[in-house]
This record gives C-alpha cells, sequence and structure tokens, in this order.
C-alpha cells in the first residue's frame, strides 16, 4: 500500500465541506453588485497587503479555514505574504497530518 488506501485502491477524494460558506460569498457578491451597481473584484484580496496583516497577527475569525485556535497560532508564526502558501499551511494544521506523526503540534 504505497501511497495510502485511497491512492492504491484508485478512489478520489474530494471535500465538500463549507459550500455553505460559498454560498453566503456568493451572496454578499450579488449585494456589493447591487447596493454599487459592480460585483467586487475578489482576486484583489490576493494581493491586498492589509489582508495579510490582519491573517498575519490571527485577526482571522470568520475566515474559511484559518479561524480556529491551531490555524492562528500557526498563521502567527508562519506570517504568510502571498496566498499560495495559505493552502500549504492549511493543510499542515489539519487533524490528518497530526495524528498521523508527519506533524509536530
Amino acid at each position: 500500500m504505497g501511497q495510502g488506501f485511497l491512492h492504491d485502491a484508485r478512489f478520489v477524494k474530494i471535500d465538500f465541506l463549507a459550500l455553505g460558506c460559498f454560498s453566503l460569498v456568493e451572496e454578499c457578491v450579488e449585494v456589493v453588485a447591487r447596493s454599487s451597481g459592480t460585483p467586487p473584484d475578489l482576486s484583489a484580496l490576493f494581493n491586498d497587503t492589509a489582508v495579510y496583516d490582519r491573517i498575519c497577527a490571527g485577526d482571522t475569525v470568520g475566515m474559511f479555514r484559518i479561524e480556529s485556535r491551531a490555524q492562528m497560532q500557526m498563521i502567527r508564526r508562519t506570517r504568510p505574504a502571498v496566498w499560495t502558501t495559505s493552502p500549504v499551511e492549511v493543510a499542515i494544521v489539519r487533524p490528518g497530518p497530526i495524528v498521523g506523526g508527519a506533524v509536530n503540534p
């Protein structure tokens, strides 16, 4: 069993968590578009230093996937400055790597 049961069995794992969160984001975009006439450019958040300053300060309540205490502690230590580091940081803190012994909590 090389890389794990799912890989060896040729299963595909798809994570459908927090679809409600994405629906809420879509609804917010629609509300802003109705009130301002144009939808906000969410991609601009990926390059907004003020967003990363708040994240690095641990001010992540309500931010999908990074609002737990464990995520806040990790973020304060790693201080991500670009979006591409976030999925790695989230993956490390998730219970799977910790329980599997791949990461020391």
